[in-house]
């Protein structure tokens, strides 16, 4: 999985993007695959396009279409 990475700013400056976790269990096949990682997305992103995004890596990354997502994590990266 590619793993993005936010981009430094100054303490004056609003950051641009922000870094998430995100953890995604997928059913294909009759298989149960779980993928996670970290990824960056700009200020003012959805969750759902997050969603559509992460989805879309994961289905690439086992070379499936037509995923059933059982569970999906998505927590800043930041503590």
């Amino acid at each position: 999985m590619s793993t993005p990475t936010a981009q430094p700013t100054t303490a004056s400056a609003k950051p641009t993007t922000r870094e998430y976790l995100w953890v995604m269990t997928v059913r294909v096949d009759g298989q149960e695959i779980t993928a996670k990682s970290t990824c960056a997305f700009p200020a003012g992103a959805t969750r759902e396009q997050a969603f559509d995004a992460i989805l879309r890596q994961v289905s690439q990354d086992i070379g499936k279409q037509n995923l059933t997502v059982g569970f999906f994590a998505l927590e800043p990266n930041t503590l």
